[in-house]
């Protein structure tokens, strides 16, 4: 993963996933409304740790990870290239999204791309 903001200030690894184009407006969505809010508020039910939809025929998931806080981003109609038996997953520490500012980058390409300039 690249650094954000210059934090941290080296690369971590890192992962290959393709989606569609609109498949990150949906991830961010997601997190932001349907993991960080309420039942009553429109979010996912307290036992319900995974969420997904189909867009342009690929079956994304984002589902929430735990011993290392985070999420995971998967597309099942891609796989993995090392192994090729994996769908293909992305895996984002909430540290990396929330205080390091990776989902405020993620949104401002995801508006980019919702308004044609990607």
């Amino acid at each position: 993963f690249p650094a954000v903001n210059g934090q941290p200030e080296k690369w971590l690894g890192g992962t290959d996933i393709e989606i569609p184009k609109s498949g990150l407006s949906w991830f961010i969505n997601a997190i932001e409304q349907k993991f960080m809010k309420t039942e009553a508020e429109g979010g996912l039910k307290r036992e319900v740790f995974t969420y997904s939809t189909v867009i342009d025929g690929e079956k994304l998931v984002v589902k929430r990870q735990f011993g290392v806080p985070g999420y995971g981003l998967m597309n099942f109609n891609r796989k993995e290239y090392v192994f090729n038996e994996s769908p293909q997953l992305a895996e984002f520490t909430d540290q990396m999204l929330f205080e390091n500012g990776l989902l405020d980058e993620l949104k401002l390409v995801a508006k980019k791309i919702d308004n044609g300039e990607l």
